[in-house]
C-alpha cells in the first residue's frame, strides 16, 4: 500500500506539473500579445511616416507657389510700374 508521504509526493509532481502547464500557456499568451502589440506599433508607425511624407509633399508644393507668386507679384509690379511710368 502507498504511505501518506508516497501519496504527498504523487500531488505535489501533480502540482508541479499543473504549475508548469499553466506558466506555458501563460509566456504563449505574453507571447501573443507583445506580437501583436508589434504588428500594431509597426502599423502605427507606417501611417506616421505616410502621414509626414504627405505634409512634406504639401509643404513642397506651397512653398514652390509661393515662390511663384511672388514672381508672379514681381511682374505685375513692374507692369503697373511701367503703366504708371507711360500716364505721365
Amino acid at each position: 500500500m502507498l504511505e501518506t508521504q508516497d501519496i504527498l509526493y504523487i500531488v505535489l509532481m501533480f502540482c508541479a506539473l499543473w504549475f508548469t502547464a499553466f506558466m506555458c500557456w501563460l509566456i504563449f499568451q505574453i507571447v501573443s500579445v507583445v506580437r501583436r502589440a508589434h504588428a500594431v506599433l509597426e502599423g502605427v508607425e507606417r501611417k506616421i511616416d505616410l502621414l509626414e511624407r504627405s505634409v512634406s509633399a504639401i509643404k513642397a508644393k506651397f512653398e514652390t507657389g509661393a515662390s511663384m507668386f511672388s514672381t508672379v507679384v514681381g511682374g505685375l509690379k513692374s507692369v503697373v510700374d511701367a503703366v504708371k511710368r507711360d500716364r505721365d
